[in-house]
């Protein structure tokens, strides 16, 4: 994966420095290949990836801290490891993500629902593409 969301930290006399929530918010959209996923009637980037791209930027630009956690799927997964699943999500990550989201039939809670997509689309982007593959080949991907 482009890690440009790990790059971009910088430090003043050995000290971390955040990026702003924009400056993170554009590194996601370049990590992520965002711009490039193009609203076909508008011609224009499509507006729910960058939103999926703002969900990305707020949990990157939290605060870390040991104890804190976010419910994905109703369990609590520490907060440092969701900051590095979401560091590793590129284009295919982010399609499958907005695929999921659009063939759900009803959503509770928006933003939950799409970080907890975005979190197990991670996992899963492989396996779904594989199936894809054989669906049409009718066999194995490599074989």
């Amino acid at each position: 994966m482009i890690d440009t969301v790990k790059n971009k930290n910088v430090s003043i006399n050995n000290r971390p420095v955040r990026l702003s929530f924009c400056e993170m918010l554009e590194s996601v959209v370049e990590q992520t290949d965002a711009k490039f996923m193009v609203n076909t009637i508008m011609k224009t980037v499509d507006r729910q990836a960058i939103e999926f791209c703002r969900i990305i930027t707020e949990v990157l630009v939290m605060n870390p801290a040991p104890d804190r956690e976010m419910k994905i799927n109703e369990e609590m997964i520490p907060l440092s490891v969701v900051q590095e699943v979401y560091r590793q999500l590129d284009f295919d990550n982010l399609e499958l993500a907005m695929e999921r989201f659009n063939a759900a039939d009803r959503v509770i809670n928006k933003k939950a629902y799409i970080r907890a997509i975005l979190y197990n689309t991670y996992f899963e982007t492989e396996s779904h593409y594989a199936h894809l593959v054989k669906a049409v080949t009718g066999k194995r991907e490599g074989a």
